[in-house]
């Protein structure tokens, strides 16, 4: 696993904010108030992500952007890829067929 794959893993929310309440409530230890305020506000969080009200909002803010139905995709022009059209050019410049 890449440096990059870890750091993208340990700083995306569900795991960001579990590592936030586990340095929250070590620092807690010390009866610091910000401590505090750090586990009860990233465990809140987590609930909150967990609930099925704010994944539903989150997916449907990410359902505007994706186009609906194939109307909305853009028109095939008929013709292929010129890559599709080298191995029938190369057949035509020796004969083969």
């Amino acid at each position: 696993m890449s440096l990059q794959a870890l750091l993208t893993t340990l700083l995306l929310p569900p795991i960001l904010l579990v590592l936030l309440c586990i340095l929250g409530g070590a620092l807690a230890r010390g009866g610091r108030r910000a401590a505090r305020l750090l586990v009860v506000g990233s465990a809140v969080l987590v609930l909150l992500l967990a609930t099925p009200l704010v994944s539903g909002v989150l997916l449907v803010s990410l359902e505007r952007v994706v186009p609906r139905g194939p109307a909305a995709l853009p028109a095939a022009t008929g013709r292929a890829p010129s890559s599709c059209s080298a191995p029938r050019q190369r057949a035509a410049r020796t004969g083969w067929t």
